[in-house]
């Protein structure tokens, strides 16, 4: 897909529909350590959208600033209050000095860049030496998506439509690497069942079961719900761990210091 598509895209989804608050992101964030006794940094949320990332990272006492290829998204970025600007930090220079951040979040961008060292490189200039990168991506490598690909489709055809590269541990392991950073923490959300919510719903009205009542059967047999701007709202038997996530998640969650 032509960046400018990309660009088009996500303008259209910030117009129309409100940003989604996902446990996965705020399990992202809850890896970012203390850099001093107040727990204050100043980060970086690339990708930011409207800001749902960033304002729980304000919430907790960070001063955070937001980039993002979508000028919808930076518009009511603002609007809430906080610092963002539009920039396609591919493109673009980050309109930062060196070293001036302490954590930069990055979450499901990498996978929409054509230049991922480049990219990777300038979020090395703008963090300080020792400063954190918290990263999550699909994981390409998800058995779900092997059993599927057994059919004849393809990562292409069961991720968003604007991706570009696609990553298992070891190649998002080994890109970060080779741009001066040190893989310190990992995480996935590992699943074992996926059930789209309007065909769960669907079944429960013919039974004179209304939504809310669904939602609690479900959240009692251990399924969460899921919006998805993608493919739909879905409830998914899974959990969060640091094991086995390199076949059973489906998002890879990564944090990694810099070193040089």
């Amino acid at each position: 897909m032509k960046r400018m598509d990309q660009i088009s895209f996500s303008n259209e989804k910030y117009r129309k529909r409100r940003e989604c608050s996902q446990e996965f992101k705020a399990r992202l964030i809850g890896l970012m350590e203390r850099s001093d006794r107040t727990g204050r940094q100043r980060v970086l949320d690339i990708g930011c959208g409207t800001g749902v990332n960033s304002a729980r990272m304000r919430e907790m006492g960070h001063e955070v600033f937001g980039v993002d290829i979508s000028a919808e998204a930076i518009e009511k970025y603002n609007a809430a209050g906080m610092n963002g600007v539009v920039a396609d930090i591919e493109a673009d220079a980050l309109p930062f000095d060196d070293g001036f951040f302490d954590a930069v979040l990055m979450s499901e961008v990498i996978e929409h860049l054509y230049s991922t060292d480049a990219v990777i490189k300038k979020m090395g200039r703008v963090l300080r030496k020792g400063g954190t990168l918290i990263l999550s991506t699909p994981n390409s490598a998800f058995f779900l998506y092997r059993i599927i690909q057994m059919t004849g489709k393809t990562c292409t055809e069961l991720q968003h439509p604007c991706h570009i590269r696609y990553f298992s541990m070891k190649s998002l392991a080994s890109i970060l690497r080779a741009n001066g950073f040190k893989l310190t923490g990992r995480m996935g959300n590992n699943i074992f069942a996926v059930l789209p919510a309007r065909i769960v719903y669907s079944v429960f009205r013919m039974a004179g079961i209304g939504e809310s009542a669904v939602n609690r059967i479900m959240g009692l047999l251990s399924f969460k719900y899921e919006a998805g701007l993608i493919h739909g709202d879905k409830f998914m038997l899974s959990f969060f761990s640091k094991h086995g996530i390199s076949f059973f998640s489906n998002v890879l969650m990564v944090k990694a210091v810099k070193e040089t």
